[in-house]
């Protein structure tokens, strides 16, 4: 268990306090709560991605609406390598929205950038020089992330100025440069240890003789 992380400890027996405390709050001491009203909203189903930002024109609102209604939308679209996504719209706007979407061509219902692979280009590369992370990449060209990629290749990514890290991709880079930095300290050791038995080696060899 020392090598299992608290929060993960912690998760189950957090899980089955929150959902006691939910049946029965008086027990533990919570009173005269305001709960919010239930969510209204109408559910569609997308056939291809789309931009929140075209998914808010098509329901005539806010794409704080959109992501207020849809929090698992962390991007700027929904997820490109899902085809048949469904959506929370405000309550009774189902037939306007179906009728604003046709009226989109379906190029423009989705913004994406294609980069032309050039020699010696890796998916690392190509995401450093985009400024995204590698997953974003993998997951919207569908990449096990150990292939190589071909000169003259094209690849999706994310559209520039459109996409924004979030927690989960600072967590990602963060825990890619420990693992790196790691490494580097692992293979400093590593480097140190055979110079000194090396030297040790030699020392012993110049006694005898």
């Amino acid at each position: 268990t020392k090598q299992i992380r608290a929060e993960t400890k912690e998760y189950v027996p957090r899980y089955i306090a929150a959902t006691m405390i939910a049946n029965t709050p008086e027990e533990y001491g919570f009173y005269n709560l305001v709960y919010h009203e239930p969510l209204e909203y109408d559910e569609v189903t997308l056939n291809s991605p789309a931009d929140i930002e075209v998914i808010a024109k098509c329901a005539e609102t806010t794409v704080e609406e959109i992501r207020n209604l849809n929090p698992e939308l962390r991007r700027w679209s929904t997820p490109p390598n899902v085809p048949n996504y469904s959506v929370r719209i405000p309550a009774g706007t189902t037939d306007s929205f179906v009728a604003n979407l046709e009226g989109i061509p379906a190029e423009e219902r989705f913004s994406v950038d294609i980069y032309t692979v050039k020699k010696g280009d890796t998916i690392k590369k190509i995401a450093g020089k985009a400024g995204v992370p590698v997953g974003a990449i993998i997951a919207m060209n569908s990449l096990s992330g150990i292939e190589s990629l071909e000169s003259g290749e094209k690849i999706k990514i994310p559209p520039k100025g459109k996409y924004h890290a979030d927690l989960d991709d600072k967590m990602t880079a963060k825990k890619a440069s420990y693992k790196k930095t790691a490494a580097k300290k692992s293979n400093k050791k590593a480097a140190k240890k055979t110079s000194k038995k090396g030297v040790k080696a030699k020392k012993t060899k110049t006694k005898k003789a």
